[in-house]
């Protein structure tokens, strides 16, 4: 079982919420993002990037998956965000018109990058966006254009390799009693297994 404690996200709807996404090399969610050309075919390792349609798409928000945290205040420490969660964080992005807040490296506010689709995967209305069957239900996804030369030049030699979110937001620790203890879970499913019990 987890001895690290482990906190759920939730936001108070006056004043917490998601205000900027970055493009960064090492996700917290653990997945890259799929880069793409205009034939639409994933770049890999070996890029033929076309200069009429740069778009980045990946996860965002994973749900239920635990990210790992270290600060002062708690040591160490997992965040996770359920579906609902992450349902709220996206309509008060919405709300607030933030659709293209976009930094790098959650330091560098940058230009020429776009939304351009921004939904929840969900498996029952059809909703499973290929090359991500592993990431769970009620995540987020992203798409952006990136008209900006020096940020595709980023994507393609993999500096930037995926999405992370800026949000202002509350914790709230999962009682000790609901969780299994374990001192670090091996395996990623795992992990995500304790994590499904417990959100389920």
């Amino acid at each position: 079982m987890l001895s690290i404690p482990i906190y759920r996200v939730y936001i108070d709807d006056s004043v917490d919420g998601m205000n900027m996404i970055s493009l960064v090399k090492h996700p917290a969610v653990e997945t890259d993002f799929l880069a793409f050309s205009k034939e639409d075919k994933p770049i890999e390792s070996k890029f033929e990037a076309d200069e009429e349609q740069h778009i980045v798409f990946g996860c965002a928000i994973r749900a239920n998956f635990l990210i790992y945290r270290y600060d002062n205040e708690r040591g160490e420490y997992y965040v996770t965000f359920d579906k609902q969660t992450i349902k709220d964080l996206v309509e008060k992005y919405a709300e607030n018109n933030y659709f293209n807040n976009v930094n790098l490296n959650h330091e560098d506010n940058t230009d020429g990058v776009y939304l351009t689709q921004m939904f929840i995967k969900d498996v029952e209305n059809g909703i499973d966006p290929k090359g991500f069957e592993e990431i769970e239900d009620g995540s987020l996804f992203t798409a952006f254009k990136v008209n900006n030369d020096d940020v595709w030049e980023k994507v393609k030699s993999g500096e930037f390799k995926g999405f992370s979110i800026e949000t202002t937001m509350k914790l709230m620790e999962i009682p000790s009693e609901q969780k299994m203890a374990s001192e670090q879970p091996e395996e990623e499913d795992e992990i995500d297994k304790i994590m499904n019990e417990i959100l389920d």
